[in-house]
């Protein structure tokens, strides 16, 4: 198996596709306003005990929402804890934490005078796991895959990462500064578009993903043919969504109702077997009496759909995420540089063009000095929200 890890970025985020053999098999995608924080670890303060819940919140510190810990161990307000984040927060709900062992190699500051901040005991993050480009490197990259990065300051980041976690891997990491558009390759823009979608469709039948708040959600439709032979076939495509969406948290799935316990036993195995190649912690947990098969997978990131798209209510059209569409305007006028272009064109509406001026690093000069080219910016109040052109001269 041949496999490539493809990261475009911008000053607005980070996506990546993993492609085995020339498919993508999975999407991640981080925003910089939202980077994922899993496996970073904090010295935290509780904020919170919850003593019917076992557990309470934990202020982190550095601008991070308080988080959940769920523990046996008695807490009291104001003890300090080690915590690593083991799930991101997501809409209202906080990240969920886990204990770190003290004698963590991680943590060694805290146990040697607090050379790295202090002595005051805030809470503070101790440890960062890298985000998204940190879990690219440690999971996935190794002898004979490639990860290729289409901007140099990732690019940088990654070879450190690289370095600090095993020095051979830095061979690993190639720059495409040539390529107008690295998602040209393997046509990863479509493989992007129809992740954000909710329907697919395969043989026998199609599946109808809606994510809310509190769970994902996965109805199988059935179109004719064997009922076992198509529900078995749903859970394969399923478990190939459930990775390339990167979905997260509780998933249930409505498989076509059938009489015999073997087969529905089946199914899960099916679905077990099929999420093998997972490296995101899951877990299936079988046919509910309602006769809805149930898993959990670890929250690591946002999925397509909502880094994508805007969650504005049950059964309602997501529009795009203004910030996704940021992204997209300097993709595109990269694209147009790399394609020759000697000054750059962006006319977007005005709160999407004050989205892109504002990212990090950037504003209009910036944003010139990011692409290497002059660039006009003009916001048209005509134009509807999510609607922008990129030209060239």
């Amino acid at each position: 198996m041949t496999r490539e890890i493809l990261l475009s970025a911008t000053p607005l985020g980070r996506r990546a596709a993993i492609v085995d053999d020339g498919k993508v098999c999975a999407f991640m995608i981080e925003a910089a306003s939202r980077p994922s924080r899993v496996g970073d670890i904090h010295r935290g303060r509780v904020a919170r005990v919850v003593p019917a819940l076992n557990g309470g919140f934990v202020a982190l510190g550095e601008g991070v929402e308080d988080g959940w810990l769920e523990t046996a161990a008695t807490l009291s307000a104001g003890q300090s804890v080690l915590v690593q984040i083991m799930s991101d927060a997501r809409g209202t709900k906080g990240p969920r934490l886990g204990l770190v062992p003290s004698d963590d190699e991680r943590t060694k500051d805290v146990h040697h005078g607090e050379a790295a901040g202090g002595t005051d005991g805030a809470a503070r993050r101790l440890w960062s796991a890298g985000g998204l480009l940190g879990r690219l490197v440690r999971e996935y990259l190794a002898p004979g895959v490639r990860l290729v990065i289409d901007d140099k300051a990732s690019f940088d980041a990654a070879l450190t990462l690289a370095h600090d976690h095993n020095e051979s891997l830095t061979a690993c990491v190639d720059l495409a500064d040539r390529e107008p558009d690295l998602f040209d390759r393997h046509d990863i823009h479509g493989a992007l578009e129809a992740a954000r979608h909710p329907v697919v469709e395969f043989n026998g039948g199609r599946l109808v993903i809606e994510s809310g708040e509190a769970l994902t959600a996965i109805d199988i439709d059935v179109a004719g043919g064997p009922l076992g032979d198509i529900a078995r076939r749903a859970m394969i495509v399923a478990a190939r969504e459930i990775m390339r969406r990167n979905l997260g948290g509780l998933i249930v799935l409505d498989p076509p109702r059938l009489k015999s316990v073997k087969t529905r036993s089946a199914l899960v195995e099916t679905l077990r077997d099929s999420l093998e190649a997972d490296r995101t912690i899951h877990r299936v947990y079988g046919v509910t009496a309602a006769g809805l098969i149930e898993l959990t997978r670890q929250r690591i990131g946002q999925s397509v759909a909502e880094a994508l798209s805007e969650f504005s209510g049950p059964g309602q059209t997501r529009p795009p995420a203004l910030e996704a569409l940021g992204h997209d305007i300097l993709v595109a006028g990269r694209r147009a540089v790399r394609a020759g272009a000697r000054r750059v064109v962006i006319s977007a509406s005005p709160p999407l063009l004050a989205l892109v001026e504002a990212a990090p690093g950037l504003g209009r000069e910036g944003l010139a000095r990011w692409l290497g080219r002059p660039v006009e910016c003009r916001a048209e109040p005509h134009r509807a929200r999510d609607n922008f052109e990129v030209s060239s001269v």
